[in-house]
């Protein structure tokens, strides 16, 4: 009778452990090594760092291998990269057991910005190539990130006008003070008392918001993130972005993605649909792109239509549904008289006609 198969702690290898043989050949990290080595990093902007004296630093074509890996698997997080560049078997091999830390991975994000979006175009077009894009279909949707700063320390427009008015009163009281204390000096060579430089950075600051309220039209600012909106998370009101993403059908490769600061999706029907034909780089291939009610506004319809892109995308024009007594809720089919129950006490017969009190009106 065999024994059960258990682990062995204390084997050892007879000949030394070869890196190559830890992923299988089609594994994806194959790919990304591949083609990541293939690329002139300075080239496409990369900042190439030298060191003249400590640590050697990281080379970026180890950090971006990273970083593409942690885009496949849904890592975003610097520190979870750091735990997966010890735990995880492929990113192991991909790394060569190097192990970047956490602020390592997160300085080489800050510092490259604008060659990161350059790849992300690489990675698009070398899926066309090899046909993983299908050029056919693809569908646009949006979704709420929430953002890093607190809701409740956000401010609002009456905070802010408020705090402002109280800002105001102080720094007066504070400068007619200064004033009084050195009326006898020739030259104004005082300092500025303890608190005044604060509270007068806390009025910039506060003024700076209100302008940029004003000029957004909103009523909401936050001064730890003051790009973030206010927008509907689920059941809740918090800061956050809105993030779009074009998806190819035949493989679900991303050909477009976006970042805005608006709370809906109106508008970005047509430059997501442009962003992705500039991305794809393939401009005779028009795919149909699907989309929800979201982006089906009368104005980002006729924008499409007026740059020839076909879309399919219901209309949101109309009451809302839960305002709408003759929304599709509100209906109810009986299976054994054939006849759905709509508002009003009205039917609808087998025909399509309706009735009331079985009359049709």
């Amino acid at each position: 009778m065999a024994s059960p198969i258990a682990p062995d702690y204390g084997q050892q290898f007879l000949f030394p452990p070869v890196l190559e043989d830890w992923v299988a050949a089609d594994h994806p990290a194959r790919f990304l090594r591949e083609f990541v080595d293939q690329l002139d990093l300075a080239g496409l902007g990369f900042a190439m760092p030298v060191a003249v004296e400590g640590r050697p630093p990281f080379h970026p074509s180890l950090l971006l291998k990273i970083w593409l890996y942690g885009y496949y698997h849904r890592i975003c997080s610097t520190r979870k990269l750091e735990v997966a560049c010890r735990e995880a078997l492929s990113l192991l091999w991909l790394t060569g057991l190097i192990q970047p830390d956490h602020n390592s991975l997160w300085r080489f994000w800050r510092d490259n910005p604008k060659a990161l979006r350059h790849i992300f175009k690489q990675t698009v077009q070398v899926a066309v190539r090899t046909g993983a894009v299908g050029l056919a279909l693809q569908a646009l949707d949006g979704t709420k990130i929430q953002a890093a700063a607190s809701t409740p320390q956000g401010w609002s427009q009456e905070y802010m006008e408020k705090l402002l008015a109280q800002l105001d009163g102080v720094l007066d009281d504070l400068e007619l003070k200064v004033v009084a204390e050195n009326a006898d000096v020739e030259q104004p060579g005082y300092r500025l008392p303890v608190g005044l430089a604060e509270r007068q950075a806390l009025r910039e600051q506060i003024q700076t918001g209100l302008a940029q309220l004003q000029a957004d039209g909103r009523k909401s600012y936050h001064p730890v993130e003051p790009e973030a909106r206010r927008m509907k998370l689920g059941d809740t009101n918090r800061y956050a972005y809105n993030a779009q993403a074009i998806a190819d059908a035949q493989e679900g490769v991303l050909v477009a993605c976006a970042a805005t600061r608006q709370e809906n999706d109106h508008g970005q029907l047509v430059p997501m649909i442009q962003q992705a034909r500039e991305n794809v780089g393939v401009a005779a291939q028009a795919p149909v792109t699907l989309a929800d009610t979201g982006y089906g506004a009368g104005a980002d319809l006729a924008a499409a239509a007026q740059h020839g892109m076909a879309v399919l995308v219901p209309p949101a024009e109309g009451t809302p549904a839960k305002d709408n007594p003759y929304a599709t809720q509100h209906f109810a089919y009986d299976p054994q008289l054939h006849t759905v129950t709509c508002p009003q006490n009205r039917m609808l017969d087998p025909e399509g006609h309706t009735t009331k009190d079985g009359v049709r009106v």
